[in-house]
């Protein structure tokens, strides 16, 4: 079978490593800064689920069926006990004293201590050298966490986790997977949660030399970013503050185009001074003047 893009032709077997990152919020939407790796991984198992209704009628079953949204159901095994993961999946308290080599941690969990939101990565390696890596973004530890002590075994943490997609409207991801054809490094320091991509982008009046563009507003953005092509998206350039390629609403007439031209364009929010990624692209095309 020939590859394509969303059929790579090596296999990815096993599981490297696993990566736990936890949020600085109680809402899960701001992502700590430092990631911590578990110990020894051996399994991260996910499952997307969602409910559904159905409607029925006119004595007919099923006329039309509508998802209520999806989760994911999970878990975690470790080949040992990491105290910074399992204090971020428990929700308790990570107390350190002493110096090398004579330190000691403690994770200390009260009754009234709540389990926190936590973000899940997992790399797997490819035959042909590459990877592919899962990353649930706002997970949290909803049955059991069973760390055992028995003879004749090592220590196996296990966690249940579901995963829920993170809370805005236009962000709500609930999880990605990833081919890499050469393999990525998964390290302490995490690969931030994507931005909002504004959606609906719809052409309004065109004229010979301008284009009105909007979008659904993004909350979070600062501004946007409005990009043009005119070789049908091989190459795309940005439009020019003063000819309406940087507004901060969530609409914009483009000016300055060239007459009688096939045009596409897509925009991008700015947060700050990252730039996040591009809608799908629109399509207009400028008549003769």
């Amino acid at each position: 079978m020939t590859a394509s893009p969303g059929n790579p032709d090596t296999k990815p077997y096993g599981l490297r490593r696993v990566w736990i990152t936890p949020y600085l919020d109680t809402d899960g939407t701001i992502l700590g800064p430092t990631s911590y790796r578990l110990p020894i991984a051996q399994t991260l198992a996910f499952t997307e689920s969602e409910d559904f209704d159905t409607l029925d009628g006119d004595d007919k079953s099923a006329v039309a069926i509508q998802g209520k949204g999806a989760t994911v159901d999970g878990s975690l095994e470790a080949g040992g006990l990491d105290m910074m993961t399992f204090s971020i999946v428990t929700g308790g308290q990570l107390i350190e004293s002493g110096i090398e080599p004579n330190v000691k941690r403690v994770v200390r969990k009260k009754g009234s201590d709540q389990r926190p939101y936590f973000r899940v990565e997992g790399q797997v390696l490819s035959n042909g050298g590459g990877d592919n890596v899962a990353r649930i973004f706002r997970c949290k530890a909803n049955g059991k966490i069973q760390a055992d002590m028995k003879y004749g075994t090592f220590m196996v943490p296990s966690i249940d986790f579901m995963g829920t997609p993170m809370p805005g409207d236009d962000d709500d991801y609930l999880y990605e997977i990833e081919f890499n054809q050469q393999k990525s490094t998964l390290g302490s320091t995490p690969v931030p949660n994507p931005l909002p991509i504004p959606s609906n982008v719809t052409v309004g009046a065109v004229t010979s030399t301008t284009v009105a563009l909007s979008w659904n507003e993004l909350p979070t953005a600062d501004s946007y970013v409005v990009q043009k092509s005119t070789d049908g998206g091989t190459t795309w350039t940005a439009v020019s503050s003063a000819a309406g390629g940087a507004p901060t609403t969530a609409s914009t007439t483009l000016t300055g185009l060239t007459v009688s031209t096939a045009h596409k364009f897509r925009v991008a929010g700015k947060f700050g001074t990252t730039v996040g990624s591009y809608s799908a692209a629109v399509s207009a095309t400028t008549p003769a003047s």
